[in-house]
């Protein structure tokens, strides 16, 4: 690919995240330092720009949604 390791690395944190924010109710900041981010405020930005929402409303969107 022609992404860089920073990229790369943001995306595999995310992906962490997403994990983390799915199949556990650990507060953001836990999530964010398992993950590797230098704050909670960090990380919500950078999902943000790569989720179009917060991760609390990727949370909540998600968990409301029935399982099919």
């Amino acid at each position: 690919t022609e992404d860089t390791f920073s990229t790369l690395l943001i995306r595999t944190r995310l992906q962490m995240v997403v994990q983390y924010l799915l199949e556990t109710e650990l507060p953001l900041e836990e999530i964010a330092y398992l993950c590797g981010f230098s704050a909670a405020s960090h990380m919500s930005r950078t999902f943000k720009n790569e989720y179009g929402m917060t991760p609390s409303a990727y949370r909540s969107e998600k968990k409301a949604l029935p399982i099919a």
